[in-house]
C-alpha cells in the first residue's frame, strides 16, 4: 500500500516534534544548558510547519504556505542561536524575528503565493544563512577542543549546503527539492534529508554537552582549588607528553622546582589565611614573570614546578631570577601586618640531564636543596650527574624530595 505525501511528512514531523519536548524538558532540567532549549524550540516550530506543509496537496495557502515557511524559517534560526547558546553568546533577536516577518510581508504582494520558485528561493536565502552561521559559531570555538565539535559544524555546514542548492535547482527539480511542480519523491527525499540532519544534530550536540562537562570536571581535579594553578595531577599527565614533543623537535626543555623559604614561620606567626595569601601572590608572580606558553604548577604545599619549553639552561636561569627579584619585591598585607617572601629555585634542563623527566626532577631538586643550603632566596643550575641504578618513578618524587630536605 503506497503512503501518501501527507502521511510520510505528518509522521516524520510527529517525531522530530516529539524530539523537540524531550530537548526542551532537558533544558528545564538543566537550564545551564539554554541551547537544548533552542534545539527543542526549533524542532518544535520544525515540526509544524512540516504538518501544514503536508497539507498543501489542496492546494497553496497563506497558511500552508507562509505560516508554515516562517515556522521553518524560525526552526533554523533557533538552530543558530542555540549554537550561539553553545558557545556563550547572546540571542540576535532582530535576525531571530526578521526573517519570518519579512517571508510573511512578502505575502502582501498580489500573486506571490502562485510564483514557487520565487518562494523557494526567498526562504532558501536565511534558512541557508542560519544553518552555515550556526557551523560558525561552533567553529569560532574551536579552540575548546571537543571531539564531537568537527562532526557538528559539518553536519551545519552540510545542512546549509542543502538549502542553498534548492536556489541554484530551482528551474531543474520538483518542489520541495526545486522550483517545479511537487513531486512525491522529491518530498519524500527532502523530507529524508532534513530528518536525518536533526536527528544527528541533536546527538552530536548531547555529545558535545557531555564532552564538555567531563573536560570542565578535568579540569577541576587537576587544578589547585587555592591559586587555580594546575597541580600535581596535572603535571604527572602533561609533562610526560610535552617532553616526547620537545624531544622530537629536539627543543630544550628546562624545568624549575621552587620552594617558598621559611614558608612555616609565616603560617605560625599570622595564621594560615595570610599563609594561603602569599601562595597566591606567588602564583601572580609566576604568570607575570612567566611567558604564555610556559607551564606553572603547584604540586603541594608552598612547592612549585614550572616548565619552560624552548629555553635553555641560561635562560632558564635568567627567568628563574626574574622570579627570585619580584617575589622579593612584593608585599602580601595579611592581618597583623605585612609580609615579604622568598623562594628558592632549583633549575635543571635537558641540555645537561637528557630527555628523561625523571633526571630533570632529581637534578633540580638537588638545585633546589643546595639553594636553601647556601643561603636561600636564589636561584641555583644543576649540575649533570651519572644516572642512578633504579630511577625512581613520578609517584616517589615527593618522597625524595622529603628526604633531600632532611
Amino acid at each position: 500500500m503506497a503512503i501518501d505525501n501527507f502521511t510520510l511528512v505528518a509522521a516524520s514531523g510527529a517525531v522530530i516534534c516529539v524530539l523537540g519536548f524531550v530537548l526542551f524538558y532537558m533544558w528545564r532540567q538543566d537550564r545551564s544548558a539554554p541551547w537544548f532549549g533552542w534545539l527543542g524550540l526549533a524542532y518544535i516550530f520544525g515540526a509544524s510547519a512540516a504538518i501544514l506543509l503536508g497539507t498543501r496537496a489542496s492546494g497553496p495557502t497563506f497558511f500552508n504556505t507562509g505560516v508554515a515557511t516562517a515556522l521553518l524559517l524560525l526552526c533554523f534560526g533557533c538552530m543558530w542561536t542555540g549554537a550561539r547558546a553553545f558557545e556563550r553568546r547572546k540571542a540576535v533577536w532582530w535576525a531571530l524575528v526578521m526573517a519570518p516577518a519579512l517571508w510573511l510581508s512578502s505575502f502582501l504582494i498580489p500573486e506571490f503565493s502562485n510564483m514557487l520558485g520565487l518562494r523557494v528561493v526567498i526562504a532558501s536565502i536565511p534558512a541557508s544563512t542560519f544553518l552555515l552561521l550556526g557551523g560558525l559559531e561552533l567553529w569560532r570555538g574551536r579552540f575548546e577542543i571537543l571531539p564531537s565539535r568537527k562532526a557538528a559544524i559539518a553536519f551545519h555546514v552540510s545542512a546549509g549546503l542543502f538549502f542553498a542548492f534548492r536556489i541554484v535547482s530551482v528551474g531543474a527539480l520538483p518542489f520541495p527539492l526545486g522550483g517545479l511542480s511537487i513531486h512525491p519523491l522529491a518530498t519524500a527525499a527532502f523530507n529524508f534529508i532534513t530528518f536525518v540532519h536533526a536527528m544527528f544534530l541533536t546527538v552530536l550536540m548531547i555529545s558535545m554537552t557531555k564532552e564538555r562537562r567531563e573536560s570542565t570536571q578535568r579540569t577541576l581535579a587537576e587544578s589547585d582549588a587555592l591559586t587555580g594553578l594546575p597541580n600535581r595531577r596535572a603535571f604527572a599527565t602533561e609533562a610526560e607528553r610535552l617532553m616526547r614533543r620537545q624531544k622530537y623537535n629536539r627543543a630544550p626543555l628546562a624545568l624549575l622546582i621552587l620552594d617558598l623559604d621559611h614558608f612555616k614561620s609565616i603560617n605560625d606567626r599570622f595564621g594560615h589565611d595570610a599563609g594561603d595569601r602569599v601562595l597566591v601572590e606567588f602564583g601572580a608572580v609566576l604568570d607575570g614573570a612567566l611567558r604564555r606558553d610556559d607551564f606553572r604548577y603547584r604540586m603541594g604545599g608552598e612547592e612549585f614546578c614550572c616548565l619552560l619549553p624552548g629555553l635553555t639552561i641560561r635562560e632558564a636561569q635568567a627567568t628563574a631570577e626574574r622570579i627570585c627579584e619580584a617575589f622579593q619585591a612584593t608585599t602580601v598585607e595579611v592581618l597583623g601586618g605585612s609580609v615579604r617572601g622568598t623562594v628558592s629555585i632549583g633549575i635543571s634542563s635537558t641540555d645537561i640531564c637528557g630527555y628523561v623527566l625523571e633526571d630533570l626532577l632529581n637534578e633540580a631538586d638537588a638545585a633546589t636543596y643546595e639553594a636553601k643550603a647556601s643561603g636561600r632566596n636564589r636561584a641555583v643550575v644543576a649540575i649533570a650527574k651519572p644516572v642512578a641504578a633504579v630511577t625512581p618513578t613520578i609517584d616517589n618524587v615527593t618522597d625524595i624530595r622529603a628526604k633531600l630536605r632532611a
